[in-house]
């Protein structure tokens, strides 16, 4: 009889649960559906579920939170118990966590600080390199302007008296080439040009005229 007895409560207890279990399953169904879906649910002739409204009047009141009025909702926050103050063993953890983190942090800044240490290291030693670079260029082009200016004044030197001490060419010298430039002179035009390299030009003081000239001067016709 007491396995019996307890057969026949077990039997009564599944009962009991069948109808929550199963409109537990019927929300969750209706839930998951799709809008498309529900419609064919409702032809089949299943009904939307009504959710079962809790019990507790905080619960109830938490569900509908949102279509209460602003004092409402502030009186109900105030009635709310403070939260428990921690226990020493939750504020040394709470404290050791926040040290850990504050320690990792310190590390990471360190060790920015220390990289951007290096690179300012590099840049202050490049920068003083350059400078000596700069510095030993200003010296070379100041040494190589001296230089050029030096050798500009001894080449105008020379020029100047290599000029004045250049001999004049002779007669040969001229008619060959003229001859090399396809000229050939007559042989009046060569002695005119023999004539004018004897006597020292002098622009102020006409040249004296040649025999041959002066032959023909004397034949020209004299005007009445």
């Amino acid at each position: 009889i007491g396995a019996g007895g307890h057969l026949g409560k077990g039997k009564g207890k599944g009962k009991q649960n069948e109808p929550a279990e199963h409109d537990t399953t019927q929300q969750a169904l209706w839930e998951s559906a799709s809008l498309e879906q529900r419609a064919w649910l409702q032809q089949l002739g299943f009904q939307c579920p009504h959710q079962a409204e809790p019990s507790d009047l905080k619960t109830l009141i938490k569900a509908h939170m949102d279509q209460l009025p602003e004092p409402l909702k502030q009186a109900i926050a105030n009635l709310e118990p403070p939260e428990p103050e921690p226990s020493a063993t939750q504020q040394v953890l709470s404290a050791t966590k926040r040290f850990k983190a504050s320690t990792n942090e310190l590390r990471q800044l360190i060790q920015r600080s220390a990289g951007l240490q290096v690179r300012i290291d590099r840049a202050k030693a490049t920068y003083a390199e350059l400078l000596d670079q700069k510095k030993t260029m200003q010296t070379e082009l100041a040494d190589k302007q001296l230089e050029v200016t030096t050798l500009q004044r001894e080449l105008e030197s020379k020029v100047q008296s290599g000029a004045e001490l250049q001999p004049m060419p002779g007669k040969d010298a001229v008619l060959l080439a003229l001859t090399q430039c396809g000229i050939t002179l007559s042989e009046e035009q060569q002695a005119l040009l023999e004539g004018s390299m004897e006597v020292d030009p002098d622009p102020l003081v006409a040249p004296k005229p040649t025999h041959r000239e002066e032959e023909g001067t004397a034949s020209a016709p004299q005007p009445h």
